[in-house]
C-alpha cells in the first residue's frame, strides 16, 4: 500500500484560477455563437460582440468559458441597443405635472424584440417601475412618471430603461424628465383683436418653457404658442368664425395736447481698453546712515613733522584713493560716489567730539552700501611709525533699502500677451524689458503682439524708482476681461533688482463697443421696415408714417452720448401732431431681435417711454349699420346733406366739416367694402357627399371670406391662401345637380359673377 504524508508539499497545491494559464482556452457564447476571448489580465477577458440577428431579438443569452465552450457559465442576457448614440434614447412628452401619471413613450432603446419574457423595468430617477407597454419590437415602452415627491420634488430627472428587466441592466442613455410648475397668466395683451384672427397676443406670467409644444386655447381652439422667455409667450389668435360687422366711422376734433413719445437706444460710453503694468519696491523706503569718526591727536604727538593719510574701503573690494588729513565733508562724498558708483550719497560733518583733532563724519545714501571701513597710510614718516595710536570708529546706524533696476545683465521682465503661453516653450511675449523702459520702448516690444493702433503712456519714476505703463488699445478692440501676463517661472521669470522689487500687470478698463445695427417699431400690430441704429430724423419719420395706423408726424432727435465718447447713443421724440392720432396713444414697441432685427454694443438697449400724454378735446365714433344705403351726420342739432354708404372720405369730410362751426375735423376712414371676384373653381366638380376641397381663384379675397354653394343657409368659411386664392370644402348635394358658387367679405356683399360647380352621380354596376 502506498502510503500518504499528512503534511503537503507546496509544490503540490493546484494553481489558481488565471485566464493567463496556458491550459485556459477563453470564449465568450453569444446565443450560441462562439466568440475567442482577448485576455486583459488573469481574472479579465473582453470580447467584441457579433453582430445582431432579427431572429435573436435584442436580448440574448450570454456566457463565458475557459476551455472552448466544453463548460460554460450560467447565462446573462446581452442587450443589443439601438444606436451607438448617446442621443438616441427621446422621451414624447419629456416633461409633465408634478403629480406623476405622466404616460411617456420611450423609443430609441434596442433594435429587436428581447428574448426574456420578464417585463421591461423604467426608471425616473430613483423610482423604479415596470413598464406599462413594450413594442412588438423592442423599440419603445411606456411608462408611467412617478409624483416628484418621490423624487424628493426634484425639477427634473434622469430616465432610463432596462428592456430585459434587471435592475443592473439599464441602458445607461439617460433623459431628463422634466416636472412641470402649475403655469398662471398674469397678463395679456391685447385684450381684444378682429374676429378673423391673426392678432398677436403677448401672455406674460408663467413659468414657460422653451418646449414646441406650448399651446394657447381660444375658446375650443388651440394653437401653438411662440416662446419669448421663462415669463412670456406669445399666440397668434385663430379666426373666431363670422360675427356681424358694422361699418365704423371715426371723426376726432382738434388735439389739445399732441402725443410726444420718446424712442432712446442707451449704450455705454465708447471707450479705449486700458491695460496697465508697474514695477513696485518696498512699501517702506529707508535710507542708509552710517557714522565715521576719526582721531589722530595722539599719533600726531608722537610723530609731529609727519603727513597722514587714510583709505576707505569695503568688504568687496571697493577702495578709494588716499586722502589726506585732516578730511573735509566734500572729499570724502566725492570719494565715495565714485567707490560705489551712485550720485546719492551725501557727507555732513559733526564738530562736537570729545578730541579737538577728531573728525565725524555722518554718512546718507539713497539706498543700502556695504559699511565702509578705514586704514591708516603715513605719507611722510619716518622708519619705524605706529599707526596704532590712530583711532577710528565706523559704525551703520540704519541700513538702507534698494531702489527697483534691471541685473547685472540689463534685465527686468518679460511681458505675454493674452492668448499667449506662459510655460516652455513661450509664445506671444516680448523681449526683456528694462525696469524704466521707455514708452516707445515698450511699444517696440508689444508690436505685432496687440491689435494694430496701441499707444503707451509711461509714468515716473515713482518711489523706490518704480515705473507705470499704461497699454491703451484702439477703440472697439478687446481681449474680452483678460490682460497681460508677467513671466514668473522659468529662466525668463523677473530678474529685477531692489528691496521687494516686483512687477505686475492688470486690466484698468475694458473695452466698450458702440451702438450697431437696426430695429424695428410697432404701432398698432404694424411693423416698420428695418430703421439703422444711427436713423436720422428724415428716416424715422419716413418709417412710421408708412404705417396705416400713424398720419404725419414730427420728429426731432438729440445725442445721449454725454461725454462725447462716439457711442451712438441717441434719443428721438415722436409728435403725434395730426388729428388722426389725437389723444393718448398706445405705446410705440420695439420687436424683439430676428435676423433682420438686430441691435448690438456694450449694454445696448432701444426703449420707448412716453414723454407726453395725448389729449383731445372730443372724438366721435359714428357706427353705420350694414343694412343702410343712406344715412346723415348729425352735430349740435345740425344735419348735414344725406351720405351713400360707401362714400369716401373727402366726401363724409367736407359734409361734416360743412356743419362743424369752424371746427377743425379729420374723418379717420369710410370706405365701402371691398367685393371679392371669383373667376375659376379647381375642380369644378364632386361627389354628391360633399366634403372634398373646392380651390377658387380670382381677386379681393380675404381671411373672413367665404364660400355659398347654391341655396346654401350657411356659408362655408374658406381658408385663405392668399389674396388671389381661397379653398373651401362642398358641402353635401341638394335637389339641384349643378348650382352657382359666389363668394364674400363680409356675408352681405357677393360676388356677382357665378360659377358653375356640378355634383357627380354614383354609377352601380
Amino acid at each position: 500500500m502506498e502510503s500518504h504524508s499528512d503534511a503537503t508539499n507546496e509544490d503540490d497545491m493546484p494553481d489558481p484560477f488565471s485566464f493567463e494559464s496556458q491550459y485556459v482556452d477563453p470564449v465568450c457564447i453569444f446565443n450560441g455563437t462562439k466568440v475567442v476571448a482577448a485576455v486583459v489580465d488573469m481574472f479579465s477577458i473582453s470580447c467584441v460582440s457579433p453582430p445582431s440577428q432579427n431572429d435573436q431579438g435584442s436580448g440574448i443569452l450570454f456566457q463565458i468559458s475557459g476551455n472552448d465552450g466544453l463548460d460554460a457559465t450560467e447565462a446573462g442576457i446581452f442587450v443589443y441597443m439601438a444606436s451607438q448614440d448617446r442621443g438616441s434614447l427621446s422621451l414624447e412628452p419629456s416633461h409633465g405635472p408634478k403629480g406623476g401619471g405622466t404616460r411617456v413613450n420611450v423609443s430609441g432603446v434596442t433594435s429587436g424584440p428581447i428574448v426574456s419574457d420578464v417585463p421591461a423595468l423604467c426608471r425616473f430617477g430613483k423610482v423604479v417601475s415596470p413598464a406599462i407597454e413594450v413594442g412588438p419590437l423592442g423599440e419603445y415602452a411606456v411608462c408611467e412618471s412617478p409624483p416628484a415627491a418621490l423624487n424628493d420634488y426634484a425639477s427634473s430627472v434622469q430616465v432610463d430603461i432596462s428592456m430585459v428587466g434587471q435592475v443592473n441592466v439599464f441602458s445607461e442613455v439617460g433623459v431628463v424628465f422634466r416636472y412641470d410648475e402649475k403655469v398662471s397668466i398674469a397678463s395679456l395683451q391685447p385684450s381684444n383683436g378682429q374676429v378673423t384672427g391673426g392678432t398677436v397676443v403677448k401672455l406674460e406670467g408663467g413659468p414657460f418653457y422653451n418646449s414646441t409644444d406650448i399651446l394657447c386655447r381660444f375658446g375650443k381652439q388651440l394653437v401653438i404658442a411662440t416662446y419669448h422667455d421663462h415669463d412670456e409667450v406669445s399666440c397668434t389668435t385663430p379666426n373666431l368664425g363670422w360675427v356681424d360687422e358694422h361699418q365704423r366711422l371715426s371723426v376726432f376734433t382738434m388735439a389739445n395736447k399732441p402725443e410726444i413719445q420718446s424712442i432712446t437706444a442707451k449704450v455705454d460710453d465708447y471707450v479705449n481698453e486700458v491695460h496697465t503694468c508697474q514695477t513696485f519696491g518696498t512699501d517702506n523706503p529707508l535710507t542708509e546712515e552710517q557714522v565715521l569718526v576719526v582721531d589722530i591727536e595722539d599719533v600726531l604727538a608722537m610723530y609731529p613733522s609727519s603727513t597722514w593719510a587714510v583709505r576707505l574701503h569695503t568688504t568687496n573690494e571697493r577702495r578709494s584713493l588716499p586722502l589726506v588729513l585732516p578730511l573735509s565733508p566734500s572729499v570724502v562724498e566725492t570719494a565715495l560716489k565714485d567707490m560705489f558708483q551712485m550720485d546719492e550719497i551725501t557727507v555732513t560733518q559733526v564738530f562736537e567730539t570729545a578730541s579737538p583733532a577728531a573728525q565725524r563724519f555722518n554718512i546718507t545714501a539713497e539706498a543700502d552700501i556695504d559699511r565702509i571701513e578705514v586704514e591708516a597710510l603715513c605719507i611722510a614718516c619716518s622708519s619705524g611709525y605706529d599707526t596704532s595710536s590712530i583711532s577710528f570708529l565706523t559704525k551703520t546706524t540704519r541700513n538702507g533699502t534698494d531702489n527697483i533696476s534691471d541685473d547685472e545683465e540689463g534685465r527686468g521682465f518679460r511681458l505675454v500677451a493674452p492668448g499667449g503661453s506662459l510655460s516652455y516653450p513661450l509664445s506671444q511675449h516680448t523681449r526683456w524689458l528694462h525696469h524704466d523702459e521707455t514708452a516707445g520702448g515698450m511699444l517696440e516690444a508689444l508690436e505685432g503682439l496687440l491689435p494694430q493702433g496701441f499707444y503707451v503712456n509711461r509714468t515716473g519714476p515713482l518711489p523706490n524708482n518704480a515705473y507705470k505703463w499704461d497699454v491703451v488699445l484702439p477703440k472697439n478692440t478687446s481681449f474680452g476681461g483678460e490682460t497681460l501676463q508677467v513671466v514668473r517661472t522659468g529662466g525668463a521669470a523677473v530678474k529685477l533688482k531692489g528691496t521687494n522689487a516686483s512687477v505686475s500687470c492688470s486690466l484698468t478698463r475694458l473695452g466698450t463697443a458702440k451702438l450697431e445695427g437696426q430695429f424695428k417699431l410697432s404701432f398698432k400690430e404694424e411693423s416698420t421696415k428695418s430703421i439703422p441704429h444711427n436713423a436720422s430724423n428724415g428716416d424715422i419719420q419716413a418709417a412710421l408714417e408708412e404705417l396705416n395706423g400713424i398720419g404725419s408726424i414730427k420728429v426731432n432727435s438729440v445725442s445721449t452720448d454725454a461725454n462725447n465718447s462716439g457711442s451712438g447713443a441717441y434719443q428721438w421724440h415722436i409728435t403725434f401732431d395730426n388729428l388722426k392720432n389725437a389723444g393718448d396713444l398706445p405705446l410705440l414697441t420695439v420687436e424683439r431681435p430676428t435676423p433682420d432685427v438686430f441691435f448690438f454694443g456694450t449694454n445696448a438697449s432701444i426703449d420707448v417711454s412716453e414723454t407726453r400724454k395725448g389729449s383731445s378735446s372730443e372724438v366721435y365714433r359714428l357706427v353705420v349699420p350694414p343694412d343702410a344705403k343712406r344715412f346723415a351726420i348729425l352735430l349740435d342739432e345740425l344735419e348735414g346733406d344725406a351720405l351713400q354708404v360707401g362714400s369716401d372720405g373727402a366726401e363724409v369730410m367736407n359734409n361734416i366739416n360743412s356743419i362743424a362751426g369752424g371746427r377743425s375735423m379729420l374723418v379717420e376712414s369710410f370706405q365701402r367694402p371691398h367685393i371679392p371676384l371669383g373667376s375659376q373653381l379647381s375642380p369644378p366638380y364632386g361627389p354628391a357627399s360633399g366634403g372634398n376641397t373646392v380651390t377658387v381663384s380670382g381677386n379681393g379675397f380675404s381671411r373672413s371670406s367665404v364660400c355659398s354653394f347654391g341655396m346654401q343657409e350657411t356659408p362655408t368659411p374658406a381658408r385663405f391662401v392668399s389674396n388671389t386664392s381661397i379653398v373651401c370644402i362642398a358641402p353635401k348635394a341638394g335637389d339641384q345637380q349643378t348650382v352657382d358658387v359666389r363668394v364674400s367679405n363680409d356675408r352681405i356683399n357677393w360676388s356677382e359673377q357665378s360659377l358653375s360647380y356640378r355634383y357627380l352621380s354614383v354609377v352601380s354596376t
